[in-house]
């Protein structure tokens, strides 16, 4: 029998050699794509990098219309254990302080710095519920400074700490979670 297909493949040298090279071709791109994705995961663990995945509410216009429940933070928790260290809630309001329109952020405390890069350089991170952090850029296009009092949907609170951080952080105020779970 054996000898029958190795007649076989020498009477279709051209077809058997083009299907060797094909198999040779996948096996080859298969163990080249594995070794690729093994070698990128260990470089994701070793790495330092920020690996970030933001969950907006299905529909929703604007980041701060979502709204996630709990259900779906643990169901991406337990679908990608190893990826997802941490998760932060986040609220985002746009805002009127003022005449000024400012965007307000609310997370945790304890995730200023560590997860959202924030560097305090000035006074203190809010320790009362009637205290709020500024961005530097907040506080010079306001002229707010420490000690300010700002009407947050008809709440006083006042500026305990000034923030250095990039982006359109920088313009913006923060406030412990559960003060704005209570406002909102």
């Amino acid at each position: 029998m054996l000898r029958t297909i190795w007649k076989d493949l020498l009477h279709h040298r051209g077809q058997t050699f083009f299907n060797i090279l094909g198999l040779a071709v996948v096996i080859f791109s298969y163990l080249i794509l594995v070794a690729l994705a093994e070698t990128m995961d260990e470089l994701l663990q070793e790495s330092n990098l920020n690996r970030n995945l933001v969950i907006v509410q299905a529909g929703a216009a604007v980041v701060d219309e979502s709204n996630i429940s709990p259900e779906v933070v643990s169901a991406v928790q337990s679908l990608m254990p190893r990826t997802v260290n941490r998760i932060a809630p986040v609220i985002f309001r746009n805002i009127r302080i003022s005449d000024s329109l400012v965007q307000l952020r609310a997370t945790p405390v304890t995730d200023w710095e560590s997860v959202f890069n924030l560097e305090l350089a000035e006074g203190r991170w809010p320790s009362a519920p009637d205290e709020v952090a500024i961005g530097e850029g907040a506080k010079i296009a306001n002229d707010w400074e420490i000690g300010t009092s700002l009407n947050i949907y008809g709440r006083d609170f006042k500026v305990a700490g000034v923030f250095r951080s990039s982006g359109l952080v920088i313009a913006s105020v923060w406030m412990p979670l559960e003060t704005a779970q209570e406002l909102f």
